[in-house]
């Protein structure tokens, strides 16, 4: 098996940004330098700014957006190095693949949206967002708006503070939770880079992610 890689595909590129999921928690961090044999990364920080600790040997998933998509590739902690901005040097374990979107990180927080519905918009409250899609409740009062059905498209208006973004996605879930709260779960779909950079920094800024 080689681990021969090309930059976005196969490995993240030198600055790039990058998500690291280490024993089911998400960093966000930025490629010092990518090569075919290791990469440093800027060590992540906590979102109360406090440098995440990982020992030598620590295995990790990385995940960076390429061409519209995501990638991911495991890693591993063969050291960090000190200074005024330490960083982690990697060794890949195994070549890139297809990542799962749900890595991206998502923002807990409750911001309007409005859906696309059978018969007009369809306002809702955010579940959480991420660069990838969202999950979006409905309260009972919403009942009789007939809302999109798994495996179809649909339109999303998103406000967050002064962004609004308008966004194509398709319907992955339409759930019923107690209460009567519906639940609809969308990714999007087709992002040109300009709209993926402004959800990426609308996200980060809610998660308060600060980038080393």
């Amino acid at each position: 098996m080689t681990l021969a890689s090309t930059i976005g595909r196969d490995r993240p590129g030198d600055g790039a940004r990058v998500t690291v999921l280490h024993e089911d928690v998400l960093h966000a961090t930025r490629v010092g330098q990518s090569t075919e044999l290791d990469l440093t990364v800027a060590v992540a920080r906590t979102r109360d700014a406090r440098r995440v600790r990982l020992g030598l040997g620590a295995g990790l998933l990385l995940s960076w957006s390429a061409d519209g998509s995501v990638r991911s590739r495991h890693y591993r902690v063969d050291d960090v190095q000190g200074g005024v901005d330490p960083q982690w040097l990697l060794r890949p374990l195994a070549p890139a693949g297809t990542g799962d979107r749900r890595l991206a990180p998502r923002a807990v927080i409750a911001v309007p949206v409005a859906v696309q519905g059978l018969d007009g918009l369809v306002v809702g409250t955010s579940v959480d967002l991420s660069v990838s899609g969202a999950r979006i409740s409905f309260p009972e009062s919403t009942q009789r708006r007939g809302l999109p059905g798994a495996g179809g498209p649909t339109r999303v208006v998103l406000v967050v503070d002064d962004v609004r973004l308008e966004l194509d996605a398709h319907v992955v879930d339409l759930a019923t939770r107690p209460g009567g709260v519906r639940e609809l779960r969308v990714a999007y779909l087709g992002l040109d880079q300009a709209t993926v950079a402004t959800l990426r920094t609308t996200v980060d800024r809610l998660l308060g992610l600060p980038l080393s």
